[in-house]
């Protein structure tokens, strides 16, 4: 796995660290190497030029399919294999793993404001369920948080692939033994209402930029 590192911009809560090599064989079989922002995509990026940037969580930072083969690559090698010049537009994959919708919703202000030419943002979300503090939550940005910046003993033992192997597969046996399905009860009225000024939020803030 890339070793993770603070985000100074804050367009995600943490990124990779740069220029980091990194493989992963979990579900599939993904290799490749972390660009100039630290994100899972093999073209150096100019924050100042013109992109499709591509926002989500695991599902879209696709570290279990080879870097040139996840769905923001290939969606950038269509835009430029058709006839059309106007869409050649290059695509930016700011997946980040565990960044679910209501992160993206969190950090939307910041990804605006970090690239000034951006012309389209894509969200990637598997869920909208949401009860009305989550929603609530969303509205006042309260989902962004800071990675901290780690010790040298943390470092060290970063440095070491197999022990960041070990670290992961623990977390993920974690994540499963307290994965539970709970059937709850929703006020459609609150939720559609609480869900729509979450909408009005991103698109108001990518009207204001003009995106």
């Amino acid at each position: 796995p890339a070793v993770s590192a603070p985000q100074p911009e804050k367009y995600t809560n943490f990124k990779r660290v740069p220029g980091s090599f990194w493989s992963c064989m979990t579900e599939g079989f993904g290799i490749g190497i972390t660009n100039n922002l630290g994100y899972n995509d093999p073209d150096t990026v100019n924050p100042a030029e013109p992109i499709i940037a591509v926002i989500g969580s695991s599902h879209t930072e696709a570290k279990e399919v080879p870097q040139g083969r996840n769905y923001v690559s290939l969606l950038q090698e269509k835009l430029f294999a058709d006839a059309a010049e106007e869409n050649d537009i290059p695509c930016l994959n700011l997946g980040m793993a565990g960044h679910y919708f209501e992160i993206s919703v969190s950090n939307f202000e910041y990804f605006a404001e970090s690239f000034p030419n951006v012309k389209y943002a894509v969200i990637e979300t598997s869920n909208l369920i949401f009860n009305e503090e989550q929603l609530q939550k969303m509205l006042d940005g309260e989902y962004h948080s800071d990675a901290a910046e780690r010790g040298t003993l943390y470092n060290l033992a970063q440095a070491i692939p197999y022990a960041r192997l070990l670290y992961k597969q623990y977390q993920d046996l974690n994540q499963a033994a307290g994965t539970a399905s709970e059937k709850t009860e929703i006020d459609y009225a609150g939720y559609e209402a609480g869900l729509d000024l979450v909408m009005e939020k991103i698109s108001a803030i990518a009207e204001k930029k003009g995106f």
